[in-house]
């Protein structure tokens, strides 16, 4: 048999590739590496029955008789979304929220010198020579 690819098995199976690559390598095929990698088709109904095995409900055995069996998918628990009683009789705290103007200037910043200005004296101190810059200086 031909050997097929684990981004064909994944969009069979209905799952991400990298789902998929994870549960190759967790069940110890360690030759999967990537949606590329291929593998045997033996391989694919072992992880093809290893879902179907996570899928199936737990079930509930009872014994009525030696010989009478019940079975019986387990009840799900119930998730009550009740608030419990400490926390109901908490009063709410109001929180202060500042106002507009206080959070603009908390976040304003001390003004940039302009670009210009500093454009302006780059060109001024590359437009110097040395020693006409050394005449300034020592002028002052």
């Amino acid at each position: 048999m031909s050997k097929v690819r684990i981004y064909e098995v994944a969009k069979e199976l209905g799952m991400e590739h990298k789902a998929l690559v994870a549960l190759f390598q967790s069940l110890g095929f360690g030759d999967v590496r990537n949606h590329m990698s291929s593998v045997e088709p033996e391989l694919v109904d072992r992880v093809r029955r290893h879902l179907e095995k996570q899928k199936t409900p737990s079930v509930v055995e009872e014994r009525i008789r030696p010989t009478v069996v019940k079975r019986r998918a387990a009840p799900k628990p119930v998730v009550e979304a009740s608030v419990p009683a400490a926390v109901a009789s908490v009063p709410a705290v109001p929180v202060e929220v500042p106002s507009r103007s206080a959070r603009v200037r908390a976040r304003t910043r001390p003004p940039r010198r302009s670009r210009r200005r500093i454009r302006c004296r780059r060109a001024t101190r590359r437009s110097r020579s040395p020693a006409a810059a050394a005449a300034a200086t020592a002028g002052n």
